[in-house]
Order: structure tokens, then sequence, then C-alpha cells
């Protein structure tokens, strides 16, 4: 299926997402929460696999190097999600701090 796809042919990589959503679906639910998010990491999913699907090496299964991929994009995913709480935080930590230094000067 994959050498379908490197040639060009558009039926073989539905087949590949038709044979592989149940597993990326599962993997995603199990570690993202949101629904809107998961609809957009699954797509996000399915890019990097069509993008990288040429550097695939054909000594493990497609499903396995799909659920890398799909693991590694969550990860990354919940490793942004936390540095944006973070930034939020110093900033609203901030903005605090600003305020009550007015405050005790007034």
């Amino acid at each position: 299926m994959v050498k379908k796809v490197l040639k060009g042919d558009p039926v073989a990589f539905r087949t590949i997402i038709s044979q592989t959503q149940g597993l990326v679906l599962h993997m995603i639910h199990k570690m993202i929460d949101n629904n809107e998010d998961i609809k957009d990491l699954s797509q996000d999913i399915y890019i990097k696999v069509y993008e990288n699907l040429s550097g695939f090496k054909f000594n493990s299964k497609l499903s396995k190097w799909i659920g890398t991929i799909t693991y590694n994009t969550c990860i990354n995913y919940m490793s942004n999600i936390c540095n944006i709480k973070k930034s939020r935080s110093r900033y609203v930590n901030g903005f605090f701090y600003f305020i009550n230094t007015i405050l005790h000067l007034l």
C-alpha cells in the first residue's frame, strides 16, 4: 500500500487511513480530552504520515510507525499546551503584581 501511495495513488492513502483510523483515534482519545483538538490532531497526524511516507522503513508494521507518529504528535501537543498555560500564568502573576504595586502607591 505504501508503494502505491508513493506512486501517487490517492485511493491507497485513503485505504491506509481507513485501516489505521481506529488506532489513531483510540490513542488520541487516551491522551487528549478535547473533541475539537482530537479532530485537529488526527488531521495533523495523517498530514505527517503522508509527508513522511517516503521515509518509512519496511522493517516494521505501518500501523506501528503511524502509532509512533500519533504518540509523538500528542506528546508535542500536550507540551505546547503546558507551555501556553505556564506563559499565561506568568502573565497573570505579573499583571497582578503590577496592579498590587499601583494600589500600594495610591
